[in-house]
């Protein structure tokens, strides 16, 4: 059955944040996931949480995920 969750955790690996291998095993990213909803009604929104891996390609200048920065702020890199 196709599902949002499902394909958040596909896109997710497709794009190299999680490992294949945690595709089948979320415990071990520490997926959780939440909705508040009434009796009989769908959810408005929800929410997960997960533990990712963020590859260093992804922090590079010119990439789109990189994240925007306030002037003056600088990422700091690990040695």
């Amino acid at each position: 059955m196709k599902t949002i969750e499902k394909a958040l955790i596909e896109g997710l690996a497709e794009a190299k944040l999680i490992s294949e291998m945690h595709k089948e095993e979320l415990n071990k990213i520490s997926w959780g996931r939440g909705a508040r909803t009434d009796k009989g009604v769908h959810a408005l929104c929800n929410g997960i949480s997960l533990k990712m891996s963020i590859p260093e390609e992804y922090l590079l200048p010119g990439s789109p995920l990189r994240p925007s920065l306030k002037e003056g702020v600088e990422l700091e890199e690990e040695i």
